[in-house]
């Protein structure tokens, strides 16, 4: 648990930690299928078998599975300094291909999609979610905080702080948008000055 941001005043302190703790995200109820090899990483929910026999990751996912059968993204990994993942490819970041390149697909049965009233970009957007998700754990980039209120002894001057709140398991830095600052809200409602602090970010 490292201290990322901490912001304080004579009311409260909030201290902001990367949890490093969190289960990844592909143990959640996911709509999509995540079949993904890499040598040195289980990353996907399953690693297909004998892709040595095929000449790409659509040659393997047409004969393996039957492509018309499912609506699919293709999942890209950078190995560089760490693992991230994405549906687009990391070209921008190694031109040369040397580090990075397709190692599976996310998919979800079209009769499925079907039963849950879900159009083929409807899916599509759920599924980027949750690569985008998953990139998010990879990266480390998973967030929480605690609030703690300020004491102080009115004859010593000793300062305590006493645990107010705290949640965990938040994902992504921009607290206006992950729901960390809305969760802070009751709490902090009347702390102007901290609020404006976490609203610029760390």
């Amino acid at each position: 648990m490292s201290l990322i941001y901490r912001v304080e005043n004579d009311n409260f302190r909030v201290s902001i930690y990367q949890d490093e703790q969190v289960d990844s995200p592909r143990d959640w109820d996911n709509l999509g299928t995540f079949f993904a090899y890499h040598r040195d990483y289980m990353i996907g929910d399953y690693t297909p078998m004998n892709t040595e026999q095929y000449s790409s990751w659509y040659d393997w996912f047409e004969n393996a599975l039957g492509h018309e059968k499912f609506i699919a993204l293709p999942v890209y990994c950078l190995d560089h300094g760490g693992l991230r993942v994405n549906t687009t490819g990391f070209g921008h970041a190694d031109p040369g291909g040397w580090d990075s390149g397709q190692i599976g697909w996310i998919y979800v049965k079209r009769s499925y999609a079907q039963l849950e009233g879900m159009d083929e970009e409807q899916v599509k957007d759920v599924l980027r979610q949750e690569i985008e998700t998953l990139d998010q754990w990879l990266a480390g980039d998973v967030y929480g905080f605690c609030i703690e209120r300020r004491e102080v002894c009115p004859e010593c001057l000793h300062v305590d702080y006493h645990l107010v709140d705290s949640c965990w398991g938040v994902f992504g830095s921009d607290v206006t948008k992950n729901g960390m600052l809305d969760y802070m809200l009751p709490t902090l409602v009347n702390e102007t000055d901290l609020i404006k602090q976490l609203k610029e970010g760390w």
